[in-house]
C-alpha cells in the first residue's frame, strides 16, 4: 500500500478536528497559496478564465484553466497536464492563451 504522503499530488486539509473552526476558509486560502505559486513557476494563468486554442482544433475553449491533480512541483512544461471546460490537454499544446476579465 502507498503511503499517502507520497503522493504526487498534493490535497488541502479542512482541519476541524484541531479547534479550527475556519477550516474551508483555511483550505480556500491554502488552494490559493498552491494556485499563485503555481501561476508564478510555470508563467500560465491557473486558477483564471480564460480563452484558449488548441494545436489541431478548431475552436476556442473557455472556462477556468486548472492543473490536473495537484502536483507538488512544477513538472517541465511539456508534461503539465491542464484542463479547461471539461477538455484535457499538456500545455505544450497551447497556441494561445488570454485570460478573459
Amino acid at each position: 500500500m502507498q503511503d499517502p504522503d507520497d503522493s504526487d499530488a498534493k490535497q488541502g486539509v479542512l482541519d476541524f478536528e484541531n479547534g479550527s473552526l475556519n477550516g474551508f476558509t483555511n483550505w480556500r486560502n491554502q488552494q490559493e497559496q498552491w494556485s499563485a505559486q503555481f501561476r508564478a513557476a510555470s508563467g500560465l494563468p491557473i486558477g483564471q478564465i480564460v480563452r484558449l486554442k488548441l494545436q489541431n482544433i478548431d475552436c476556442e475553449l473557455v472556462g477556468r484553466l486548472a492543473v490536473v491533480g495537484q502536483p507538488n512541483v512544477v513538472p517541465k512544461a511539456t508534461s503539465l497536464r491542464l484542463v479547461v471546460a471539461g477538455v484535457e490537454f499538456a500545455a505544450a499544446e497551447i497556441e494561445h492563451c488570454l485570460v478573459q476579465d
